[in-house]
C-alpha cells in the first residue's frame, strides 16, 4: 500500500530504493511494476543494469514495455551478451511499446531463429502488419518468406490477406518443374 501511495505523490525516488532494497520479491516486484507506472525509464535502466535476478531483469523489461521505453528494450535487445530468454521478452515488450522501427531494425540483426521469432511477435503485439509484408517483401530464403506469411496470416489485415493470396496465386500459375531424365543427364556428360 505504501509503494500506491508513492505512486500517487510521484515519489520515483522512494519506489526506486524499495525496488532495491526490498528483501521481499512481491513488494520488489510491485516496486518496479510501479516505476513502470512512473514512467521512470532512466531509473528503470539503471535498476536492469544493477541487478542480476533474472525475474527482476524480467520485471524491469515488462515495466520499460509499459512506460513506452523503446530505446532502453532496444538495447536490452540487441545486447548479444544478455541471454536470450531476456532479449526475447524484450523484443515482446517493444510490441507493447509499438516500436516498431525498432523492432525491424531487431529483425535485421537477429541472428537465432528464437529472436526473430520474437521479433515477429513483437510486430505482432503492435499490430504492425505492414511492417511484417515489408519484410516478407525483403526476404532472401523461402523459409523465412514462410515464417512471414505465417506471421501475416494471424494478423487479419486487409494487405497482408491479399500478399498471402498473391503468394498462393504465384504457386497455382507457375509451370511445373520439367522431370530430369537420367538418361539424358548421361547422354549430354559424354559431350
Amino acid at each position: 500500500r505504501i509503494i500506491e501511495a508513492w505512486l500517487v505523490a510521484d515519489r520515483k525516488d522512494l519506489v526506486l530504493a524499495s525496488a532495491r532494497t526490498e528483501p521481499d520479491p512481491s513488494v520488489r516486484a510491485k516496486a518496479i511494476e510501479t516505476l513502470g507506472a512512473l514512467d521512470a525509464a532512466d531509473e528503470l535502466k539503471q535498476l536492469f543494469d544493477t541487478t542480476q535476478d533474472a525475474e527482476n531483469r524480467r520485471a524491469i523489461i515488462q515495466a520499460l514495455g509499459v512506460a513506452g521505453n523503446a530505446e532502453g528494450l532496444a538495447a536490452i535487445a540487441g545486447n548479444a551478451k544478455l541471454p536470450e530468454d531476456l532479449r526475447v521478452d524484450a523484443l515482446h515488450s517493444l510490441g507493447v511499446a509499438a516500436a516498431h522501427d525498432k523492432l525491424v531494425a531487431l529483425y535485421a540483426q537477429a541472428n537465432t531463429p528464437a529472436l526473430r521469432e520474437a521479433t515477429l511477435q513483437g510486430l505482432l503485439i503492435a499490430g504492425d502488419a505492414d511492417s511484417v509484408l515489408q519484410l516478407y517483401r525483403q526476404a532472401k530464403t523461402n523459409d523465412e518468406k514462410k515464417a512471414l506469411l505465417r506471421m501475416l496470416s494471424m494478423m487479419n489485415d486487409d494487405d497482408a490477406i491479399n500478399a498471402i493470396e498473391e503468394e498462393l496465386d504465384k504457386k497455382e500459375h507457375s509451370p511445373p518443374r520439367p522431370k530430369r531424365c537420367p538418361k539424358a543427364r548421361s547422354a549430354v556428360s559424354w559431350l
